[in-house]
């Protein structure tokens, strides 16, 4: 798996050549703040270029609740084969962020279920809590 910022044309251009086999969209850290929409806008066009090229197509989210939700919107989209869910703090967290890409797939006219949710552990407190995550979407492996 590649991380690219999602905002990076010159990456994205040549992210086929890297000898990935998925492609990771990067909404968080590599984008500044004032670019998150123009990364969110490139989603769609980013995702097909990389289908095109045989690539599994993941796209990591913020954590923060305001732009979790902005880039959820902009991500269940044809194209995009799951969600990476940043910095999780235990199975409510993943429980309601599932519920959420499940109503906007249904929003998108998708297949509820479809998409698959790569759950990021990444604090002491999260570890201790991890095998009790939520599961009913399938986990994503490329």
């Amino acid at each position: 798996m590649l991380f690219i910022p999602a905002h990076e044309e010159r990456f994205i251009a040549k992210a086929h050549l890297r000898g990935a086999e998925a492609i990771i969209l990067d909404l968080e850290d590599s984008v500044p703040p004032d670019t998150k929409g123009v990364a969110r806008s490139s989603l769609g066009s980013a995702a097909a270029r990389l289908k095109e090229h045989g690539l599994a197509v993941i796209v990591r989210v913020n954590r923060d609740l305001a732009n979790c939700v902005a880039d959820i919107e902009a991500a269940v989209i044809n194209g995009v084969d799951a969600i990476m869910l940043p910095k999780v703090n235990g199975p409510e967290h993943v429980a309601l962020i599932d519920e959420f890409i499940g109503e906007t797939e249904v929003s998108a006219r998708l297949e509820r279920g479809g998409m698959g949710l790569l759950p990021l552990i990444e604090t002491p407190a999260a570890l201790a809590v991890a095998a009790r995550l939520h599961r009913p979407r399938h986990v994503f492996s490329a």
